[in-house]
């Protein structure tokens, strides 16, 4: 007979239970996303983006356009941004940075002027749950200033915890 306990369950049944490794039954998830166009950002600098709504966030780990979790573990992050410019010569990176620092990037390359450059980053990593912190910042080449779309679908900002440690 197997017996399922999600969440908070509890059981009571016979015979041993063999755990390995930590278990986490409420990990750290969110997601938010640019409600208000971002304008103004100056060309080739990097700039925080502002991610002003959230799908959710479930353990209040999300604030300020900054996620900061609670529990050590490998996290799966992602993001998305998406130029509310079109230029045929215009070059949108996209940085996470853990700790102030960038640690990984993502490009696009904008060769159509009918089409608004879209770039995105994603990948895993580890945060030690007190004071690591993951936030996402923009890095546009181009004449000028420039801004980022504000539409749920545009431009985003999510993560989970893949494995806690």
């Amino acid at each position: 007979m197997v017996t399922a306990i999600k969440g908070n369950d509890t059981s009571t049944f016979g015979g041993n239970i063999d755990v390995t490794g930590n278990v986490v039954t409420d990990a750290p998830a969110f997601s938010a996303w640019q409600s208000v166009t971002q304008t103004g950002i100056p060309n080739s600098t990097w700039t925080k983006v502002t991610f002003t709504t959230e799908r959710f966030d479930t353990n209040n780990n999300y604030d300020s356009s900054r996620f900061t979790p609670t529990v050590a573990g490998y996290y799966q992050i992602n993001a998305r941004l998406t130029s509310a410019t079109t230029n045929t010569s215009y070059i949108l990176i996209v940085g996470m940075f853990v700790n102030g620092n960038n640690y990984l990037q993502g490009i696009a390359i904008a060769g159509n002027p009918n089409y608004y450059p879209t770039s995105s980053v994603s990948g895993l990593v580890y945060l030690n749950g007190t004071t690591d912190y993951v936030e996402i910042y923009s890095f546009g080449i181009q004449s000028g200033t420039y801004s980022l779309f504000a539409a749920s679908v545009n431009t985003t900002f999510d993560g989970h915890l893949v494995r806690a440690v």
